[in-house]
């Protein structure tokens, strides 16, 4: 069996598995399985449904929602008892995390957003007819969109020590790409002189990199109870490569008032670079992992797990060229940065603890049921939008999972029903378009306040695993 207990258990499973997941959940229990063996096993079908209330602005609520497939795992163990006794290599092949996420939000107005400017339109004797005189059409849109996959492949040695007490290690490797596209585009259209006012924001990053990480575990068990013990270390960045992108432009916004004649002149700028093939590192923190598992009757089992993540500083993930980012078309308020300011992707991790416990109950000889909970608390730090991070959310989500398993000699069914939910009366708003206006002279949208998250997932957990041997 290959990971479909483990996953109808909802990972809560390093003091108890014995089984080819081992070699990620817990290489030092592949020493307690006697036969060799090899195996694939299931695959998650979801549906998450995410809602924003005032994630827009006051009244202007986000609605979302994705379908996911997510393929679990195939794994195998190999005895080297010919070599050295109670001494196993395993190897495993998953796919780790898996997600996208699409927000979209438009915001139609008539209001009077941008102050009348008197010398609009010159029509010659030096005379000007005034533009944005009055109210203005008004659309205001936002975008955002994130995608990440992680895929893991290692093997593992374990050694058992004796009846009671097993030790092993895997080594992986870790594939992942991240990316994230931003997009604020806000218009105000005088249509009486067909004069523009605008601001378009984007931000864009796509990151794909290669790292290596090291798990140490140590199983111990006896009659009553099984022990597990885990220490992950961080990763250890091979390569990885990065695009970023920014533009910030504004027409109409900005003005300058001439102090002799008073003339005043829109000025009309734009920040745009893009950048590729940019080194990229991805690091993980360092996290130590305990798990139980226990019989409370003869057909009832109780497991219980917890694993700690460390913090880590902010760090530079990729770092784009020194390139002028901001163009002025030239005035008393010239404005000018640069790209490895702006564009630079940064990351940063704060200490967690995460836990759960799994119930299992062998109804029959062949059949088993199983019911978990566990905490998915968020690690990520996203204090400010000056750099770019990788991620988006700091969303704790909490994971219920209900299944079953049916087993022969060489095989098992499994079906099970996992529920995921996260709240946050305190979130950010992801863009602030109520009550638009002029902001620090140039923005017609306003700083983020408050809304309300709410996020749910339902999937549907189906495994069929086939033991080789």
């Amino acid at each position: 069996m290959g990971g479909t207990r483990s996953a109808l258990m909802g990972g809560i499973v390093i003091g108890g598995v014995r089984d080819n997941s081992a070699s990620f959940y817990n290489p030092g229990a592949l020493g307690f399985i006697n036969t060799s063996s090899h195996s694939i096993s299931s695959d998650v079908y979801g549906y998450s449904l995410y809602r924003i209330k005032d994630g827009a602005g006051d009244g202007l609520n986000i609605i979302a929602n994705d379908f996911k497939t997510l393929p679990l795992m195939a794994s195998g163990l190999i005895s080297l008892d010919f070599l050295i006794d109670d001494l196993k290599i395993g190897y495993v092949l998953l796919t780790r995390n898996k997600s996208a996420l699409n927000f979209t939000s438009r915001v139609e107005l008539y209001q009077d957003l941008i102050p009348q400017n008197p010398n609009g339109i010159y029509i010659g004797n030096d005379s000007f007819i005034p533009t944005f005189s009055g109210e203005e059409n008004v659309t205001a849109q936002y975008l955002v969109s994130q995608s990440s996959e992680e895929i893991w492949g290692g093997g593992s040695l374990s050694q058992k020590i004796n009846d009671n007490l097993s030790v092993g290690i895997s080594g992986f490797g870790i594939y992942k790409t991240y990316s994230f596209r931003e997009n604020i585009n806000v218009f105000a259209v005088d249509t009486s002189y067909f004069q523009t006012a605008s601001n378009s924001l984007l931000r864009y990053q796509d990151i794909w990199s290669l790292a290596l990480l090291v798990k140490i575990g140590l199983a111990y068990q006896n009659d009553f109870i099984k022990l597990g013990l885990t220490l992950t270390s961080p990763q250890i960045s091979i390569y990885g490569q990065s695009k970023v992108a920014g533009i910030l432009s504004s027409q109409n916004v900005l003005r300058d008032a001439d102090s002799q004649s008073g003339i005043v002149t829109p000025i009309d700028f734009t920040a745009d670079d893009r950048q590729q093939d940019l080194f990229a590192k991805v690091k993980t923190p360092f996290s130590i992992g305990f798990g139980f598992e226990t019989p409370i009757t003869n057909k009832l089992n109780f497991s219980f797990g917890a694993e700690y993540f460390a913090p880590h500083k902010q760090y530079t993930v990729s770092e784009p060229w020194q390139k002028t980012f901001v163009l002025s078309l030239g005035s008393s308020k010239d404005i000018e940065s640069n790209s490895a300011e702006n564009l630079k992707i940064v990351d940063e991790f704060k200490s967690v603890l995460n836990f759960g416990f799994a119930l299992e109950f062998a109804a029959s000889e062949v059949l088993k049921t199983f019911f978990s909970f566990r905490t998915d608390y968020n690690n990520g730090v996203y204090k400010q939008r000056n750099n770019y991070y990788l991620g988006f959310s700091e969303w704790d989500i909490y994971h219920f999972t209900l299944g079953a398993t049916f087993n022969d000699s060489r095989s098992d069914f499994s079906l099970g029903l996992g529920y995921s939910l996260s709240f946050d009366d305190n979130y950010n708003q992801l863009v602030n378009f109520s009550n638009l206006q002029i902001n620090d002279e140039i923005y017609l949208f306003n700083q983020p306040k408050k809304a309300k998250l709410n996020y749910q997932d339902i999937s549907i957990i189906l495994g069929y695993t086939y033991n080789l041997e």
